[in-house]
């Protein structure tokens, strides 16, 4: 029995792959649009003019937005500490896997990034560039170094919506980097587990009612707090060998009925209570932990679906690329459609939508065909 749980949990996991990188696509196309002109925004980031789009923006923020990132923490802690008897030997080993499935391809992603960026100055390019307005270049050695950790001081001040914390030049790869800085810190969270369970436990709670509380400010420090918290959380799990299967099905029926309840409420109150459901949805992100992971589990218990392979190790790919062409695709689609109307912007926003995530998995099913071993480089060794 304990084996068929093992094999429901790794069932699940891999299920809840790629469309918690579905949702952190559609955030970044329907809550972040850098791809359309200025005066279609108004200074609330909605759309002007356009009550329908905005109804699918507070949606997608209400339902989705936040979600993906917390739940890939909790798994990564989870499955790092499996098996870790803090040795040497299995340290180091857990750590030159980590360079293999996210060094490597966090270089190669940001590397595309700024040759992407730098193909403007390819001659006849550059009026025809992605670019709205002009484009000030830093060619300096820091600045290309900055490309890898901060864009603000990085070769362009590309701005998609980030308002917050620091972000590498291909920004959702801030994930993966503060992920290898908590793969680095291992050591001390195993000693925090080391520690009686209560106290453990206290230190962790404490730091989630840091991270709740959305201290105003912090940069870098926020987003390495949402990490350590979540990816804490799942260590400890793994570390006390605590069946996440059995734990969180106790929270099933709540979460079941909890999550859809507080994104309805952050759905309908947001524009009258903005800060106060600041926090509501900061609650819905941790039910969402248990909700997401329960709707995955049912579905592999019922027989209902299982994970496909392709599209687990595609997520990764989504993930890590959709940025890098989310503004070229959608400036050329905004120029086809020219939406004018409220119907026609949805159509223009899904089209958008669509067509990112099938051009990535074209690309990704291509060189899993004829390049598989550059795909192994860009995905962690995920084929």
């Amino acid at each position: 029995m304990n084996d068929v749980r093992k094999d429901i949990r790794s069932q699940s996991l891999d299920l809840l792959r790629f469309p918690l990188a579905l949702f952190v696509t559609a955030v970044h196309v329907f809550v972040v649009p850098a791809y359309v002109p200025d005066d279609v925004i108004s200074n609330d980031g909605l759309f002007s003019s356009f009550p329908l789009a905005n109804t699918v923006l507070r949606f997608v923020s209400a339902f989705i937005t936040d979600q993906s990132v917390p739940v890939y923490y909790f798994i990564a802690g989870y499955v790092f500490f499996l098996g870790l008897d803090f040795s040497f030997d299995s340290y180091t080993g857990k750590l030159k896997r980590r360079c293999h499935s996210l060094l490597i391809p966090y270089l190669a992603w940001n590397t595309v990034a700024i040759l992407f960026f730098l193909k403007m100055y390819l001659p006849g390019i550059r009026d025809i560039s992605d670019s709205f307005g002009s484009v000030e270049t830093d060619f300096s050695f820091k600045a290309f170094l900055n490309c890898f950790w901060d864009d603000r001081q990085s070769i362009t001040p590309y701005d998609i919506g980030f308002t917050d914390g620091i972000y590498p030049l291909d920004k959702p790869l801030w994930f993966v980097r503060d992920l290898m800085i908590m793969a680095l810190i291992t050591p001390v969270i195993y000693y925090i587990y080391r520690l009686p369970s209560r106290i453990s436990a206290t230190i962790l709670a404490i730091s989630t009612i840091v991270w709740a509380v959305r201290i105003p400010g912090l940069g870098h420090g926020a987003q390495l707090l949402e990490a350590f918290t979540f990816f804490a959380w799942g260590g400890f799990m793994s570390y006390h060998k605590r069946d996440m299967m059995l734990e969180f099905n106790r929270f099933r029926s709540i979460s079941f009925i909890l999550y859809p309840l507080l994104a309805t409420t952050i759905f309908f109150l947001s524009p009258q209570y903005p800060q106060a459901m600041v926090y509501v949805k900061t609650l819905n992100i941790i039910v969402g932990l248990f909700f997401f992971y329960n709707i995955a589990a049912l579905l592999i218990t019922r027989g209902i679906c299982r994970p496909s392979r392709f599209l687990a190790a595609s997520s990764f790919f989504i993930y890590c690329g959709h940025a890098i062409i989310i503004s070229p695709i959608g400036r050329r689609l905004y120029t086809i459609i020219s939406p004018g109307s409220d119907i026609s912007m949805l159509i223009y926003l899904f089209a958008l939508y669509f067509s990112v995530v099938g051009c990535l998995l074209i690309i990704f099913a291509l060189m899993r065909r004829f390049t598989p071993r550059i795909l192994k480089l860009f995905n962690g060794g995920r084929i």
